[in-house]
């Protein structure tokens, strides 16, 4: 269990780094769908969860979770290839106001775990 724990870990080290590399010198795209069904409203969001666009999923969820008529809200983070520091802040500020994620890799499924902890243990400070 334990050298599946630090794979994990160096996995994860690995796909940071990636991320840095990438955003320094590749160009970077985004994008936010919205996908509504009677019962839930889904925010597909793709690319590069980087500068300029943290804002933007703050924005989009702002204004999609205004406008739900009793439909639940999910962020699908499935096709994300690259999340910055301050977009893991995002996701994690997202957490904190009660957005709920659907995700597809085993890195994202890990991080939201992380930032769960993370709010966990936040609560249990104050």
């Amino acid at each position: 269990m334990d050298s599946i724990v630090c794979l994990v870990r160096q996995a994860i080290l690995l796909w940071q780094a990636y991320c840095e590399v990438h955003i320094r010198y590749n160009r970077c795209m985004f994008k936010i769908s919205i996908a509504d069904t009677a019962s839930q409203r889904t925010l597909i969001v793709e690319g590069t969860l980087v500068g300029p666009w943290v804002p933007e999923l703050r924005t989009t969820w702002r204004n999609a979770d205004q406008e739900l008529d009793g439909r639940q809200l999910v962020i699908d983070l499935s096709n994300l290839t690259v999340i910055s520091h301050e977009g893991e802040d995002a996701i994690f500020d997202l957490m904190k106001r009660g957005a709920k994620f659907s995700h597809g890799g085993v890195l994202i499924k890990h991080l939201l775990k992380q930032l769960a902890r993370r709010q966990q243990q936040e609560s249990l400070r104050r």
